[in-house]
């Protein structure tokens, strides 16, 4: 756990715009010192990861996974509602940020009107950057206290080359190469860099492989269970507890390489 959080810490720290406070102290300090200034996490919580469209949480939708997440960090912590100066989310896939139903899920965790919240998108890492945007406001002296967060649902949010395209010029876009470039489908992205690089199929479904047992074995030990929140969905009407990814499962390069491709 330690070397995940010195991870996102670091992470964090790169990605403060901020001028540094003097010419050698980095501006979060380092891991495993003291400052009077220091910016300290004292929670990190998530939901379990379920699989798009056939998983867990299929049928659950994105704010009540928000709001488990919400209410799991108040109780670890241990603060209280009114405390905490913003609460900041991250989200790409839903219409607007996902805001009015971000905020509709703060006050259904038990914050009062008085504790403000918005939501930002920077694609892949809007979660990442709402945990920075809170680190610089505390850092900055705007708030005392504050939460990062991030909610997305691929089921709900259109997933893979879901969705349509939001109001642009369209001659302009495609008289300019980055702009049009922007439309090229993270899928074919991953060609070329596969292509580039020299990853073939077969390199790719044996970490795949890799990958799933190291996740697996990670369960079996009970790695992840103090990072996540236990969400109560209601199941042809039974209260159902998903409390673990149903990601991970045991598979075989041989069972891999006679999947489809996604793109």
């Amino acid at each position: 756990m330690t070397t995940r959080v010195n991870k996102i810490a670091n992470h964090v720290q790169a990605g403060m715009l901020l001028p540094q406070a003097t010419a050698g102290a980095p501006m979060m300090g380092a891991i495993g010192t003291k400052s009077p200034d220091d910016v300290v996490v004292i929670s990190a919580l998530r939901t379990p990861i379920t699989r798009s469209k056939k998983g867990g949480f299929k049928d659950t939708m994105p704010d009540d996974l928000l709001k488990a997440s919400l209410e799991g960090v108040i109780k670890q912590s241990g603060i209280k509602h009114e405390v905490v100066g913003d609460v900041k989310v991250g989200n790409v896939q839903l219409d607007g940020a996902y805001a009015a139903p971000a905020r509709m899920a703060q006050f259904r965790a038990g914050f009062p009107a008085s504790v403000p919240l918005h939501t930002l998108n920077r694609q892949c890492s809007s979660g990442l950057q709402a945990v920075a945007d809170v680190a610089m406001a505390i850092k900055g002296g705007m708030i005392d206290v504050g939460i990062g967060a991030g909610v997305e649902s691929m089921t709900q949010g259109g997933a893979v080359g879901g969705g349509n395209l939001p109001p642009v010029n369209l001659n302009g876009l495609m008289a300019n190469k980055l702009a049009k470039d922007c439309l090229v489908p993270m899928g074919m992205t991953a060609e070329i860099v596969a292509e580039r690089w020299g990853v073939t199929r077969d390199m790719q479904d044996a970490m795949a492989v890799e990958s799933h047992n190291k996740a697996l074995a990670a369960q079996a030990n009970g790695n992840f269970k103090n990072e996540i929140v236990p969400v109560e969905i209601e199941v042809e009407g039974k209260t159902v507890v998903i409390d673990a990814d149903d990601g991970p499962r045991k598979t075989t390069r041989e069972g891999l390489a006679g999947l489809k491709t996604v793109f």
